[in-house]
């Protein structure tokens, strides 16, 4: 970017003018700057008008001559420094307002002399020599404090006026005072450490006002880059460009973008420097563009500060002659890498419209935050006029040599040209083929322009390619994955546990972790289709391999961590070549999922990791089945190198071999949730997976049929216009090989068979049944499982496990059911009206459950506790019948329920579906139907059904005549019943007897006459009596005695 100019670093140092009163003992120095010094203090204070004392130039160059000496004089002397400061203060006010005791030469030539005080003044940060006492040091920060804050109040004065030569030699005052004091290497209570985040403060808004009112010229630019890479090992220089990069993206954004586009980011802002908002909120709206360029690439390769070895190698460190090892600021630099990809990634987000990334802990520290994954909010329209310079204010010239394309790789901004934009584009782009760099047509930045501008440095941190020792920074864009393997491994075996050891990889992660949190959240964050350039993708891919590879050894898992929870729309992006990742992202996730509690020290909230993970998770389900036997690419084919030359390479993996996989670690994460969402995300995932397996193995058992049997299904699957799964396996078939075919159709191969499947997902629902049974939202998805489950259509299935289900969710309703009353609730009763309608599905789908008299009494017990709300057998064995029982029931809905249950198992079980099919389980027949099928000569005008209404929900229509035609039909009542369980049609005859027997004809003859009897019957004997027996058995009275 600046290749053709010159820093003031590689500029000879100037000569210093030597001061006359050097050539004197001290003593007399001394009282040279008390004799003068004490007539200006006075001045300063008084109130006559012509208050200066000093008329004439030479008057005013000897005076700052003493005044000079006085900035140069030991520490000792702290109360003729302060006078000195405070006299260049008095003088200094003539660039804004100047007092009555400013000389008259300074007030007309302001911008001269403010020069020559600025070069003073620097004199006051050279460190004195054998400064040991914590006094002195003291007294010196406070003295450069004391001018910082002068300089400050100059510059943010709205009525300063500076020329382009004031603002030089201001700017170049505090980066040679910079130089002095941060780039020699920190130590604890240094001169750096006290000043840096005063001198970074006021030299960042000094050139933000520099930028308003006078652009900085391109020498400046370069010495400003050149110097703060050199000072990166103070944490307070990263901090406050974070800061003020952070500002500049936000006011860049909404002049690219709109005002609007991060509208809803507003109120979650950080809190921002105020004087760096009031600034930006200044500059001309191309000033503010190229400053934000220019600024961005003002630390260099933040990359470079996790190589402990090349920051040691700095001149400034080179002059002390120290080993590596005994700079303590060395030790501090995996915090501030830390820091430089966190300012890094928060521009990312900016662009994404995120806001701030997230604030994470010490992995050594028990995190307890429960924070959200952001929201994505919905597009807004591209701001109209923001880029064709219609609008905004003052621009500069396009003529101007420092102004430079936007759209250059961090990597390529020491190569970039130096001349106007207006000559073409960056080389960059016609490298990699893109010339446009306008938002999207959604009005969003595109992904190639976010990583054209920040990918050099996120694909370098994620990767972080260590050579042997970690020496220095790669240089090479292009390494692979192989080398960066090897290199990974080689320094881990030459670690040792000495204080020489500068740098681990563990103590870098979280600045790689940042890295790859912007990484995964720009790539998740572009719509579907946008397309990526390949070398970004490949970047991309090669980075994430290496991530998600984790070894406690090596690392702490903080990378692990952000590419999940940044990773949970990637898969459904639909990126080309993204499946590569696939078994990397299983092996990453059977971390977490089966475990209760992870491995590696995890900085976010436990249920936040597995929310992420299970949400990658989910986004897996449909591949193994949609892809089917296509191969499934692995790093050891893509890659040559990874894989041992003596062994040979093996075939590769269908997408199907995956289904194992996926559904045990389904299983496992299920049985060791502990949130009640992850657990229903889980249960409704297995659910779906099921499903799809079940459809896919009858699909392939009727392809392996039809072999056999002939294409009539096909032929009805064409003349329905339908595309089963049947037909995607026989499109495919043709293009498969024998082998894989053979794979496809085998399913001996696998243990996890579909009842196999089924016996273990009914498992998992009862577990869930009994140990969330508090939790609504996990009972209401496990009733939803176990109902999704009784309706597959899965052979050779265990109808012991169906009795299991059936008596595990009776059981359930029975818990429910009986709890205290203080827990009732209306979420209670919906898990129990939930419950019934689970055991309705099972019995209506497995009617030969009734045909067992243990499951046939679970059901029927609980139908009663739903419709009485107590069980008929008391615990003591007693039996309460039905008309001494009082109807006391759980609920209305309970009830209603539970009396549909009655009426299904007495009205529709062994007829259900119906050959119509589940929506016809009620009669087709209507009244008119029934009128029209009587015979011709029974067609009346009086005949009719009569209606009745019984118990205020049930309509009985009765039409008293007979369907035969012949003269003796039997009498017959045709009833049609309309009941809140459908409309039923019941035909009644009159018979005395089966029709299975014919009618009996002897009621029909005659009787016929008795037979005499010749014996003559003898007569009994009687005996009379005059009263009856009774009257002896009554108490007699005094007149029968």
């Amino acid at each position: 970017m600046y290749s053709d100019w010159v820093s003031l670093t590689d500029c000879a140092p100037v000569p210093e003018s030597v001061n006359v009163l050097q050539a004197f003992p001290t003593s007399i120095g001394k009282a040279v700057v008390q004799s003068v010094l004490k007539p200006l203090a006075e001045l300063s204070n008084s109130q006559s008008e012509n208050a200066s004392l000093l008329t004439t130039p030479d008057q005013i160059q000897w005076t700052m001559q003493v005044v000079g000496y006085g900035l140069t004089m030991p520490l000792s002397e702290q109360v003729l420094m302060e006078k000195c400061i405070e006299v260049y203060d008095d003088w200094l006010s003539a660039l804004y307002s100047p007092r009555k005791s400013v000389p008259i030469p300074v007030q007309e030539d302001p911008n001269h002399y403010a020069q020559i005080i600025f070069k003073q003044l620097y004199q006051l940060f050279v460190p004195r020599k054998k400064l040991t006492d914590a006094v002195f040091l003291d007294n010196h920060t406070i003295l450069c404090k004391r001018v910082l804050q002068i300089t400050h109040s100059i510059i943010m004065r709205p009525n300063t006026s500076l020329s382009r030569d004031t603002w030089t030699a201001l700017f170049a005052s505090l980066l040679n005072a910079g130089d002095l004091i941060l780039s020699p290497p920190s130590y604890p209570n240094c001169l750096g450490g006290l000043l840096s985040e005063s001198l970074i403060h006021v030299l960042f808004e000094a050139w933000l006002k520099s930028c308003v009112d006078c652009f900085p010229a391109p020498n400046l630019w370069k010495s400003l880059r050149d110097l703060c890479s050199r000072w990166r090992h103070y944490r307070s220089v990263v901090e406050r460009w974070n800061k003020l990069m952070y500002s500049l993206t936000y006011h860049v954004i909404a002049h690219l973008y709109s005002p609007k586009y991060l509208s809803h980011l507003s109120a979650s802002l950080p809190e921002q420097d105020s004087s760096f908002r009031r600034v930006v909120g200044e500059l001309p709206r191309d000033a503010l563009v190229q400053c934000w360029f220019r600024m961005l690439h003002t630390l260099g390769n933040p990359v470079e500060i996790s190589y402990p070895n090349w920051v040691a190698s700095q001149p400034a460190f080179q002059k002390t002659n120290a080993a590596p090892a005994n700079y303590n600021c060395l030790t501090e630099l995996p915090q501030i890498f830390l820091e430089a990809m966190r300012g890094v990634a928060s521009l990312v987000y900016l662009f994404l419209r995120r806001g701030i990334p997230r604030e994470e802990k010490q992995p050594s520290e028990s995190s307890h935050s429960s924070t959200p994954p952001p929201t994505r909010q919905s597009p807004l329209p591209p701001r109209k006029n923001s880029r064709d310079g219609k609008a905004g204010g003052p621009k500069l010239k396009p003529t101007t040599k420092w102004h430079v394309p936007l759209l250059q790789s961090p990597g390529m901004a020491g190569h970039a040209p130096h001349g106007p934009a207006s000559e073409g584009h960056s080389p960059l782009l016609h490298r990699v083929g893109m010339t446009d760099a306008r938002a999207g047509e959604d009005g969003r930045p595109r992904g190639n322009t976010l990583l054209h501008l920040f990918g050099g440095w996120l694909f370098e941190a994620a990767v972080w390619p260590l050579h042997a020792k970690g020496a220095e920074p790669s240089r090479s864009s292009h390494s692979s994955l192989a080398a960066v393997v090897t290199n990974v491994i080689e320094f881990t075996q030459s670690l040792t546990p000495t204080p020489t050891t500068l740098a681990q990889p563990s103590d870098y992660e979280g600045g790689r972790a940042e890295a790859f949190g912007a990484l995964c959240s720009l790539f998740s964050y572009q719509p579907c289709g946008e397309p990526f350039l390949p070398i970004y993708l490949a970047r991309f891919y090669h980075s994430l391999a290496v991530g998600l590879t984790y070894h406690e050894d090596l690392y702490q898992g903080q990378m692990l961590t952000q590419i999940l929870l940044n990773s949970t729309n990637l898969l459904r992006k639909d990126l080309q070549g993204i499946n590569i990742l696939l078994p990397k992202f299983l092996s990453a996730l059977e971390l977490i999922l089966p475990r209760s509690e992870v491995q590696f020290k995890c900085a976010v909230d436990l249920r936040e990791l597995r929310h992420a993970s299970i949400l990658i998770l989910l986004s897996m389900l449909a591949l193994p089945l949609h892809f089917l036997h296509q191969p499934l690419p692995d790093l050891h084919s893509v890659i040559p190198d990874l894989s041992p030359e003596s062994e040979p390479p093996a075939p590769p993996p269908m997408f199907y071999s995956l289904r194992d996989r996926i559904l045990r670690l389904l299983f496992e994460a299920i049985e060791n949730e502990a949130d009640p969402v992850n657990l229903q995300m889980l249960l409704h995932g297995l659910l779906t997976m099921i499903q799809d397996i079940v459809t896919y193995e009858n699909a392939v058992d009727k392809m392996v049929e039809a072999e056999t049997e002939g294409p009539e299904d096909v032929e009805v699957s064409l003349i329905l216009g339908q595309r089963t799964p049947l037909d995607s396996i026989r499109s495919n078939s043709s293009s498969m090989s024998q082998r894989d075919l053979q794979m496809l159709l085998d399913k001996s191969g696998t243990d996890l068979t579909p009842p196999v499947i089924f016996k273990r997902a009914v498992e998992a629902a009862y577990e869930c049944l009994s140990t969330w049974e508090s939790s609504i939202q996990v009972s209401l998805a496990a009733l939803e499982l176990l109902a999704g489950l009784a309706q597959l259509q899965i052979e050779d299935i265990n109808h012991a496990d169906c009795k299991h289900a059936v008596a595990w969710v009776c059981e359930y309703i029975e818990h429910q059911a009986l709890k205290d009353n203080p827990q009732h609730s209306r979420d209670l009763h919906t898990s129990i009206v939930a419950a019934f309608k689970t055991l309705l599905t099972w019995i209506m789908v497995h009617p030969y459950l009734l045909g067992d008299l243990s499951c046939l009494t679970d059901i029927m017990k609980v139908i009663e506790l739903g419709i009485s709300g107590f069980f008929s057998t008391m615990e003591d064995g007693s039996v309460i019948y039905k008309g001494d029982k009082a109807l006391k029931p759980i609920s209305g809905r309970v009830k209603d329920i539970a009396e549909f249950a009655l009426a299904c198992i007495m009205e529709k079980i062994g007829s259900f579906p119906s050959p119509c099919g589940a929506e016809a389980s009620s009669s087709l027949l209507s009244e008119e139907d029934l009128l029209s099928r009587l015979p011709q000569g029974r067609k009346k005008e009086d005949v009719h059904f009569r209606y009745f209404v019984l118990d205020n929900s049930l309509l009985l229509g009765l039409l008293e005549e007979p369907f035969s035609e012949e003269q003796d039909a039997p009498p017959t009542v045709t009833a049609v019943i309309r009941s809140p369980t459908g409309r039923h049609v019941w035909s009644l005859q009159l018979r005395h007897q089966p029709r299975s027997e014919e009618p009996s004809t002897q009621h029909l003859c005659s009787a016929p006459r008795p037979s005499p009897n010749p014996h003559t019957p003898v007569p009994p004997s009687l005996e009379r009596k005059p009263w009856p027996d009774q009257v002896n058995d009554e108490p007699k009275m005094k007149v029968d005695e």
